[in-house]
């Protein structure tokens, strides 16, 4: 059986100029979510705006240092 510490969200970590609010004719932005420490969990993100005004494109990258 493996035991892992409890989920730590304190540990989680967003940078970029994506994480601005406001209004935007045509807004391109980019942020990071760094959750290492944080231990096991789901990472949900929101991204609010009018329907069909908002286009998200993602990328998942896991930098797991072993």
């Amino acid at each position: 059986m493996k035991v892992t510490a409890p989920p730590n969200p304190n540990m989680v970590k967003v940078s970029g100029d994506g994480i601005k609010s406001g209004l935007l004719a045509t807004y391109h932005s980019t942020f990071v979510v760094d959750t290492r420490g944080a231990g096991p969990g789901q990472l949900t993100v929101k991204v609010r705006g009018r329907k069909g005004t908002v286009f998200c494109r993602y990328k998942f990258i896991n930098n797991k240092e072993d």
